[in-house]
């Protein structure tokens, strides 16, 4: 049976995957049946799919219109609609409203929760949220700006609370090599490292290092977050220095 863990290991290895020759053009649009569209729902169906739990909503593959996703969690069993004033679990669909209280209130976007914060935030692992060109990245939003979630019939006990992402370790080791190792793991590790306070060099979107290639400065990094917390410093990121950094509070 599928698990929470199951579904956020494969979201995660999809970070850095997005647009590539325009906007709305992606991966998942051509999976999902060759539509280049909007694609935060197709590619949460993406995700589910290929962790062998298919969203059978509006196709067998899932769903490409946030309220049609929404209308199906609420009406099918197992799956269970929580209203957006309730504790998310990590592995929760979470759907998100741009404009609540209004007269364009609704399900603008959907995202895969993959932390929550007490501060009255949610972090997801979501597509199509940001300008051309747009990727897959994990986002954090505010509490009030959720709509509501859908909680999948996973066959595990382990998706309460603040699951720590080191669950999902990805199973790799980044070390420094010739060409540089590259890919989404990697970038969802800076992510965390400068929303640490890290700065890995001046290259990617932030201009600190996101780049998504673990060169030199990545390493460096990667040792003095180690000698900062009582690992073994050898700018060598696996499962211990992967853990820590995804499960200290910040």
């Amino acid at each position: 049976m599928t698990t929470a863990q199951d579904v956020v290991k494969v979201a995660t290895g999809e970070i850095g995957f997005g647009e590539t020759t325009g906007n709305n053009v992606t991966k998942y649009g051509t999976w999902y049946y060759g539509v280049q569209d909007a694609w935060c729902a197709m590619f949460v169906s993406y995700v589910f799919y290929k962790a062998g739990m298919p969203l059978n909503i509006d196709t067998p593959k899932g769903f490409a219109y946030c309220p049609s996703g929404v209308a199906w969690f609420k009406s099918n069993e197992p799956w269970t609609w929580i209203e957006n004033n309730s504790t998310p679990k990590v592995g929760d669909i979470v759907f998100y409203d741009w404009y609540p209280g209004t007269s364009q209130s609704d399900a603008w976007h959907v995202g895969i929760v993959v932390a929550i914060s007490g501060s009255g935030q949610v972090t997801s692992i979501e597509g199509n949220y940001g300008p051309y060109p747009a990727t897959v990245a994990r986002q954090m939003h505010r509490t009030n700006n959720i709509y509501g979630y859908a909680r999948p019939p996973y066959n595990d006990v382990s998706t309460t609370g603040d699951m720590p992402l080191a669950l999902v370790w990805p199973g790799r080791y980044f070390t420094l090599t010739s060409p540089n190792m590259q890919g989404g793991d990697i970038l969802q590790w800076q992510q965390k490292m400068i929303e640490k306070g890290y700065t890995l060099g001046d290259t990617g979107p932030s201009g600190k290092g996101d780049d998504g290639e673990f060169g030199p400065l990545s390493s460096k990094a990667g040792k003095e977050f180690q000698r900062q917390n009582g690992l073994k410093e050898d700018g060598i990121i696996g499962p211990d220095t992967w853990s820590k950094l995804f499960q200290t509070v910040p």
